[in-house]
């Protein structure tokens, strides 16, 4: 719904458009891609060749074409911009059910079909959409579309497309410093006076927020669709501060609703992305509920003032 990034400076905070937002991590930028991430793209290169390996046409099949890509500026089966893309059609002498059928059952195992879908205008064609699941850390979306058109008696055109999303590590130089002595929430409508303001300052409770705020995941570059911002909606503004020098080392901004059970790697976030900014570098983009756990620590709503 709402992602909100701060500076340092103490400038107003900015908001990102909620129609179609693209959330792109700095590390998405060459000179900030660590070795791990390299690690995972490459293993999202094979995996999408593993995928599309799986696939058998019937005999007869002659292929027709086969392509291979990465990131955005390949076609893409969904949103998660960070992928491996391969491709490969056929043309079959035979009805495009019986096609279809025989390229279900020689599938690989472990797949779950995700969805289906036909267009009976034109051209008839079916498709149907196999996942497999995550490698956690290191893959996302996995995912093996098989669709079918019908172009004559007995002739099918067989296409399948296999995506494998590679996931984006979170840096060392993108977490909190632990030698933070003091924490402050603000929850407030923007550009208004913020009706809740503590103070966190317990050691223990300190170490566990920056514990927390460093075990959240980047957010995934894609192309999302969220709900329409509400510009009356609380944002929860958090200020971690040293304890030698009492200056800010890193500022966060939340959505106040963002209460939700997902777990930190769900796509979900994605609407709900926590904004993070830590000195020399800036809109570092995570996810995870982070309202919750202030809630019972502060033992407050973020979402409105108390009383109402």
């Amino acid at each position: 719904m709402l992602a909100v990034f701060m500076s340092l400076c103490g400038c107003e905070a900015a908001t990102r458009s909620a129609a179609d937002v693209q959330y792109r991590s700095p590390l998405s930028s060459a000179a900030h891609v660590s070795s791990s991430t390299r690690a995972h793209r490459r293993a999202a290169i094979r995996d999408a060749k593993r995928l599309l390996g799986g696939v058998f046409a019937p005999l007869g099949a002659v292929v027709d074409s086969s392509s291979s890509g990465i990131g955005p500026h390949t076609l893409l089966l969904t949103g998660a911009l960070d992928s491996a893309v391969d491709r490969r059609s056929w043309t079959v002498p035979e009805d495009s059910s019986a096609v279809l059928s025989f390229v279900a059952v020689h599938l690989p195992p472990g797949s779950k079909v995700d969805g289906t879908g036909s267009v009976t205008g034109g051209l008839p064609l079916q498709y149907v959409d196999y996942t497999w699941p995550s490698v956690p850390g290191v893959l996302g979306v996995r995912l093996l579309r098989i669709q079918v058109t019908s172009t004559g008696s007995d002739q099918t055109l067989l296409s399948a497309v296999a995506q494998s999303q590679w996931i984006v590590k979170r840096p060392v130089s993108e977490r909190i410093p632990t030698a933070v002595g003091e924490i402050n929430v603000t929850s407030g409508v923007p550009r208004k006076q913020p009706f809740l303001s503590r103070t966190v300052t317990n050691h223990k409770h300190v170490q566990g927020l920056v514990k927390l705020f460093n075990s959240l995941p980047l957010i995934q570059p894609a192309a999302t669709s969220c709900p329409a911002e509400r510009t009356d909606q609380p944002v929860v503004k958090i200020t971690f501060k040293d304890k030698t020098t009492g200056q800010p080392v890193a500022r966060a901004s939340a959505d106040s609703e963002a209460n939700f059970t997902w777990a930190p790697s769900d796509e979900a976030w994605e609407c709900y992305a926590v904004g993070l900014d830590i000195v020399g570098r800036h809109g570092i983009a995570v996810g995870g509920n982070v309202i919750g756990p202030l809630q019972r620590l502060l033992d407050a709503s973020l979402a409105k003032p108390s009383g109402k």
